[in-house]
């Protein structure tokens, strides 16, 4: 699932805004398309860590 989304994001124009949830929030944050990169980059690497370990 985290690939198909990496997939969109990489395709999206440049200029394009995303929102990113607060964790176990309701609110929503305004975002760049590389700041959003970043994040799912992040999320990434703490599965795989997660799943390594187990």
């Amino acid at each position: 699932m985290l690939q198909e989304l990496d997939y969109e994001l990489k395709h999206l124009k440049d200029n394009r805004m995303l929102y990113l949830q607060q964790p176990n929030s309701n609110i929503y944050f305004k975002c760049s398309k590389a700041d959003a990169l970043n994040h799912l980059t992040k999320e990434k690497e703490t599965l795989q860590d997660e799943q390594s370990s187990s």
